[in-house]
């Protein structure tokens, strides 16, 4: 799942997505926690997990499961939500959908070289040590 990661102007370029996706993510959540409507406790829920998930964007944590969550939420809570219970940011049909596909293209392209993933699973040096035998000695 994490094969390949961009660095230069390639993973720039996914940082500024994954950071765009994940600050509209968070502050929209934040908005709609501090307008304080009568929540329900799924309705709080989603919108701390709406929180957390933002931030692991933006810091490029398990990016392409957490963007392709990310990309259901947002048109569904855009085409099936009731506009009341909506998110702030989300309320323009058409923000909600060109979000959609910036998490879908994370989702797609992965996280890039500027992320924790790529710490974690990035490119790795292999040493193979030298043989104290010579080949052939039993």
């Amino acid at each position: 799942m994490f094969s390949i990661f961009p660095d230069g102007w390639s993973g720039s370029g996914l940082l500024l997505l994954r950071i765009v996706l994940g600050v509209a993510l968070t502050i929209s959540a934040w908005l709609q926690l501090r307008a304080g409507h009568d929540l329900s406790v799924a309705t709080l829920t989603l919108l701390m997990l709406s929180i957390i998930v933002g931030i692991l964007i933006a810091v490029g944590y398990r990016t392409r499961v957490l963007a392709a969550v990310a990309a259901i939420a947002i048109l569904g809570g855009a085409f099936f939500v009731p506009a009341p219970a909506r998110f702030v940011l989300f309320e323009n049909r058409s923000t909600a959908v060109l979000l959609t596909v910036i998490a879908a293209s994370v989702a797609c392209v992965g996280p890039g070289a500027y992320s924790l993933d790529s710490h974690f699973f990035g490119r790795r040096e292999i040493v193979i040590p030298k043989s104290p035998r010579p080949p052939g000695s039993i």
